[in-house]
């Protein structure tokens, strides 16, 4: 027994068409991406296996015909935040289009740190060397005659 879970895209449009009575081309094997070929009929010809798993117009018309009842579910959205310093990066997903609020909430979550530097949020992760990289860089930015309300970090006092 075969589990469709366990299949791939392919495997599974393969299997699709065996059930609707076409026939796996034998003498031709899979090419590289995976893709099945079918021998529809006499005199050797083939043709490639539609694809069922994404092509509504393929797979659309077997749903209907047996009935299949479908829900479309939400997407979920990923947020993906990534450290200023060293680059490790954490991802969560939420419901909705991710706004920097999320974001904020994401990172807090994961304890990370937070930097406002010219109106753009800067994540720093919990290593120790990203906080130290974090402050150099602020201090740097001071020094340069960058205004202070400019780089701050969240909590701070100017």
């Amino acid at each position: 027994m075969i589990r469709t879970k366990e299949l791939t895209a392919h495997q599974l449009d393969a299997w699709v068409a065996l059930c609707d009575g076409e026939r796996i081309a034998t003498q031709y094997p899979p090419d590289q991406s995976g893709r099945f070929w079918l021998t529809p009929g006499a005199f050797g010809t083939v043709k490639e296996c539609p694809r069922f798993s994404t092509d509504w117009s393929a797979g659309g018309p077997i749903a209907h015909r047996e009935l299949i009842s479908y829900t479309l579910m939400p997407l979920n959205y990923i947020i993906s935040i990534r450290c200023t310093a060293c680059g490790e990066t954490i991802r969560t997903t939420v419901n909705q289009s991710p706004t920097d609020k999320d974001r904020i909430a994401a990172a807090c979550a994961a304890g990370w740190g937070l930097a406002l530097h010219d109106d753009t949020l800067v994540f720093i992760c919990t290593g120790p060397s990203c906080a130290t990289q974090a402050l150099t860089r602020k201090r740097t930015l001071r020094s340069r005659g960058f205004p202070s309300h400019r780089t701050s970090t969240v909590g701070e006092p100017e």
